[in-house]
C-alpha cells in the first residue's frame, strides 16, 4: 500500500466518522481496537489492515445515538 492510498483510506474513516458525529475513542471501542491506532490511521502514519476497515465499517454502521459528539438535546 503507498503512502498516498494510506492517507487517502485513513482520512475516509475520518471524514466517515465525523459525518455520523462519533469521537475516535468511542469507535474505537466499538471496533475493538485501540484509540491510537485508530488515530494513525486517520492521520495516514499506520496502514490500515483489511480487518480494521472490516470491524471500522461494522462499527460505523452500528453507532449509538449516546456516543455521538453532539451535545444537542
Amino acid at each position: 500500500m503507498t503512502g498516498e492510498s494510506r492517507t487517502a483510506i485513513g482520512v475516509r474513516i475520518a471524514e466517515v466518522r465525523k459525518t455520523h458525529g462519533v469521537t475516535q475513542v468511542s469507535l474505537a471501542r466499538r471496533a475493538r481496537v485501540s484509540s491510537s491506532l485508530l488515530q494513525k490511521v486517520e492521520r495516514g502514519t499506520r496502514p490500515a489492515s483489511p480487518s480494521l476497515i472490516a470491524a471500522v465499517a461494522a462499527a460505523s454502521a452500528g453507532a449509538e445515538p449516546a456516543e455521538r459528539t453532539s451535545t444537542s438535546p
